[in-house]
């Protein structure tokens, strides 16, 4: 029953984590190109 049960939260996790890794690479991509664009700017 609890194996079950945690197997279930744990491929629900995986599938979350699947489907907002693109999202969060882009998120961090842009904050690094920011980051450099500040830094060729000045």
């Amino acid at each position: 029953m609890v194996d079950e049960l945690s197997s279930q939260l744990i491929s629900r996790f995986d599938a979350v984590i699947i489907r907002g890794l693109p999202f969060i690479i882009t998120k961090s991509l842009n904050q690094i190109f920011d980051q450099f664009h500040v830094l060729i700017t000045v």
